[in-house]
């Protein structure tokens, strides 16, 4: 070989090793630029991983917190509800007994309406007879001739009359609500006892704030305004609690005891300082009770 071909072979085994060396470089270059890509696309999956667990965790409690929230409202609804429920029961009790003691003041109102009439047609009666009992006398006085029998017959027609006019004036009384006729003072408490319609006992009242029994119920003074002729009382009746503000004299107080078909009436006839006088009225168809400190 000459001296020519062996450098043209020198050359080509020189281009080939830069050929290759070429070659190599871009496919390094090649592979490196495939990790830079694929590791930038590992770390991009890993951020988006990681949000993504984030935004679950953050929607989980969000959903869990409506979950809660719906269950306490689901429970405040309920508690409600129980509360309306409960309401209206107390509501329709107390529509049934405040019912009741309308029927039971309606059939008082009844009975005291009846016994009024009676009263009345009871004072008409005595009219009647005590007219005639003096029509009676003055045809008698016409037929005697003594004067002393006519002086005897004369006294007689004016007891009689005496008598009328007494009863008139006893039963010209003033009527409560209830047909119940209202005493003012101890004279007009004597006369309906004398009528023996209902039972009275008379009482007195000095001190405030101090519970007095008369009866089956309890009877305490609060309050009294004599300027005004105004006092506060508190009754207990069957256990409940009642309190009477402002009330003047001569005016009637009802209650209806437990199984009473009339009421039981209480008028106060003097108002002092700390002090009230008045009276209890029962009707007859109740047993007879003893008043503690009643006078």
């Amino acid at each position: 070989m000459n001296p020519q071909e062996q450098g043209d072979q020198s050359e080509t085994v020189v281009g080939d090793h830069e050929s290759r060396v070429q070659t190599a470089r871009w496919v390094a270059v090649s592979i490196l630029g495939l990790a830079i890509v694929t590791s930038s696309a590992l770390v991009f999956s890993w951020r988006t991983l990681k949000h993504s667990q984030v935004e679950r965790k953050a929607l989980s409690a969000e959903i869990q917190a409506s979950r809660d929230s719906y269950r306490s409202a689901v429970t405040s609804l309920q508690q409600q509800v129980l509360q309306v429920r409960t309401q209206n029961l107390s509501l329709q009790a107390a529509l049934n007994d405040l019912n009741l003691s309308v029927q039971l003041a309606q059939s008082g109102i009844a009975l005291t309406r009846k016994e009024a009439q009676r009263l009345n047609d009871g004072q008409r009666e005595a009219i009647r007879q005590f007219s005639a009992m003096d029509r009676e006398v003055k045809k008698q006085l016409a037929t005697k001739a003594s004067s002393e029998d006519v002086t005897a017959m004369g006294s007689e027609v004016t007891s009689f009359r005496n008598d009328l006019t007494s009863t008139k004036n006893d039963l010209q009384m003033t009527r409560s609500e209830m047909g119940t006729l209202i005493a003012r003072n101890h004279d007009d408490i004597e006369v309906l006892r004398r009528l023996g319609e209902r039972d009275y006992f008379e009482f007195t009242i000095a001190g405030k704030n101090i519970p007095q029994k008369l009866g089956d119920f309890t009877i305490e003074l609060r309050s009294t305004d004599a300027k005004k002729d105004q006092c506060s009382l508190v009754f207990v009746v069957d256990d409940k609690r009642i309190e009477k503000r402002d009330r003047s004299t001569n005016e009637p107080i009802f209650f209806y005891a437990r199984g009473a078909r009339q009421p039981t009436e209480v008028v106060i006839n003097e108002i002092e300082k700390n002090k009230v006088v008045g009276y209890l009225s029962v009707p007859k168809e109740r047993p007879q009770i003893a008043l503690a400190g009643a006078n």
